[in-house]
């Protein structure tokens, strides 16, 4: 995926969600998700949301990332894997 593809979604959704929706990025592959995801929540910060981060090497069983996941209201992923938990 583009960085620019990355920086029109990151826009398009801080546009699109309510002023107290939390974005929580989940960072599965660090080396080809990082990047990507701090570009997405510069944006996200720079519209006036808030984003809630984790260290998610505690998390080293499927069932932490199930229990996770059940917890959000929308979850947005970019990974074929992420959206299958």
């Amino acid at each position: 995926i583009r960085r620019s593809t990355v920086e029109t979604m990151a826009h398009t959704l801080a546009a699109s969600v309510s002023r107290d929706t939390v974005l929580l990025p989940l960072i599965l592959q660090h080396n080809q998700d990082a990047a990507l995801l701090e570009a997405f929540s510069t944006i996200w910060k720079a519209k006036g949301l808030s984003t809630l981060g984790l260290n998610f090497s505690l998390i080293d069983r499927p069932s932490q990332w199930l229990s996770l996941l059940s917890q959000m209201d929308l979850v947005v992923g970019m990974r074929f894997h992420a959206l299958l938990m």
